[in-house]
């Protein structure tokens, strides 16, 4: 049997992982301090959301509030100066720095957006259960899900080291023996793994969603009783950077070529169940637009079943939406130039669903032609997707309610632009049978009434996490339904059309 590691995609033998201890510290990523940057940034929520290109962060040599101790420094330097490890090779059972990461990790922007340095010892596995594992080897002492009966599913969960001291001869902490980043528990022992990439044109909003997304879900999953969110270690490092960098650059953040993004693995436990979910989510910068070479080496668009495109409600709505402010650039592409070279190239073999997320959506919410409220002191025309409460899916993503807003968001964009979105993305994407849905979001979070940046707060953004709870629904990693919706008065359709009637008519709110 042959294991694919989830980062470098890389096959090895289950028998060929590694486990570490002794780690000397606990933080093996040291970010940039982008907040130096910045000038004088306002701590407080401001009215208008700020993005920009971060390269300009980029060759720094001065680090974050975590520094590397003197301890750590001097282990770096003498493993460093002892060759401690060769690319191709792993010194055992002696502490050294893991070079083998360092180096794995350089594409994604080691030495220059951060310091990669763990220092650890590392123990390989003696296969042979009657032999005496030499200096650095230690035997299985238990496998994934080995009360199973399948022989199929022997991949090393725990070493049993006999050379260390009693108390610490037990390893749980595994890595990939060839790019040595660390391997969830459970990971190849369930068949539940899914993959999403977010595309979209260059300041379309995708490394902003996914940031202030993901850190919102982890909440409202548990909140709404959908089970258990965690992240895959390696990837909850980055998560940790690129959450930095927004918050100590108040919103300013943007994917570029520059440096790869990490992939962001998390594990969902759906409610009552015990088999994980792994979810892994691709960002990458919206230059692939323009780069075809750039977007054919996406590993994400490559392995995706899911794509989260995103949409800047300008591309859509141009001069109906408000105007940004504090020097954020509204996406001009037209959107569909984030679908053709996923067309062109065939990108994206396995692609089952597309969810087109209008994002920055606080500028046109109340605007009585695009996301509004009631319009009318006479007919309830409040739109759903103008309504921020997300308890609706409390127990059970209601799917009643996901199609209520799509067809919603649908009609919206049809009579304001005269345009079949959904013919659109059919057209440009030239994929029959692709399920597609409209979502409508903001990373800005509400004060009060009021949507405002506010970079430090978890919870209440604009139904932010609603594309992704979906997408969960959609791979059965949270439990789903259509939820009956609640009986209602008929009303008569208004004579006239008026300012906003005709949503009035046309969607009553369930």
């Amino acid at each position: 049997m042959s294991l694919i590691c989830p980062y470098c995609n890389q096959s090895f033998d289950p028998m060929k992982i590694l486990f570490y201890a002794d780690e000397t510290s606990d933080v093996f990523l040291t970010t940039v301090d982008a907040a130096q940057d910045i000038g004088h940034v306002a701590t407080g929520p401001v009215s208008a959301r700020q993005v920009t290109d971060i390269s300009g962060l980029r060759n720094r040599t001065t680090y974050s509030r975590r520094k590397l101790g003197s301890e750590q420094n001097a282990a770096a330097e003498a493993g460093e100066q002892n060759g401690a490890a060769a690319e191709e090779e792993q010194k055992l059972g002696e502490q050294c720095e893991d070079l083998i990461a360092k180096n794995f990790l350089k594409k994604y922007g080691e030495g220059s957006n951060f310091r990669f340095s763990r220092i650890a010892k590392f123990y390989a596995i003696e296969p042979d259960k009657n032999k005496t594992p030499e200096r650095g080897y230690g035997h299985v002492d238990r496998f994934e899900n080995e009360d199973d009966g399948d022989p199929g599913n022997d991949v090393p969960l725990k070493l049993f080291v006999p050379e260390r001291e009693e108390g610490k001869q037990i390893l749980t902490k595994r890595v990939c023996p060839k790019c040595h980043c660390d391997i969830p528990a459970g990971y190849f022992c369930t068949e539940h793994h899914h993959v999403a990439a977010l595309a979209g044109c260059s300041s379309a909003g995708k490394t902003q969603f996914i940031t202030v997304g993901l850190r919102e879900l982890k909440e409202m999953v548990s909140r709404l009783n959908l089970g258990r969110m965690e992240w895959a270690l390696c990837s909850e490092w980055f998560y940790q950077l690129y959450l930095d960098i927004y918050i100590n650059t108040n919103g300013k953040n943007e994917a570029t070529k520059k440096a790869r993004i990490f992939p962001l693995m998390i594990a969902i436990t759906p409610q009552g169940e015990e088999k994980k979910h792994f979810i892994t989510f691709y960002d990458c910068a919206g230059e692939y637009t323009r780069d075809t070479d750039y977007a054919a080496n996406q590993i994400g668009f490559q392995k995706a079943d899911t794509i989260l495109l995103m949409v800047d409600c300008h591309q859509l709505f141009n001069e109906q939406a408000e105007e940004l402010q504090n020097g954020e650039l509204p996406c001009e592409e037209t959107f569909t130039n984030a679908i053709y070279p996923m067309r062109d190239y065939d990108l994206s073999p396995a692609l089952s669903r597309i969810i087109m997320v209008i994002t920055k959506c606080d500028s046109i919410i109340n605007n009585p032609q695009l996301i509004h409220g009631n319009t009318s002191s006479e007919v309830n025309d409040a739109m759903r997707s103008y309504d921020r409460d997300l308890s609706c899916h409390n127990g059970a993503v209601d799917l009643n309610v996901i199609n209520h807003i799509h067809n919603e968001l649908v009609a919206m964009v049809r009579n304001q632009t005269h345009s079949d979105v959904i013919q659109e993305i059919h057209d440009a994407l030239k994929k029959p049978g692709i399920d597609i849905k409209l979502s409508a979001v903001s990373t800005y979070a509400y004060h009060g009434d009021q949507l405002v940046l506010d970079v430090k707060q978890v919870m209440g953004h604009h139904r932010l996490t609603e594309p992704l709870l979906y997408a969960l629904a959609s791979w059965n990693a949270v439990r789903s339904e259509y939820k009956e919706a609640p009986e209602q008065e008929p009303e008569e359709l208004p004579a006239e059309p008026r300012k906003g009637g005709f949503f009035g008519w046309l969607f009553r709110r369930r």
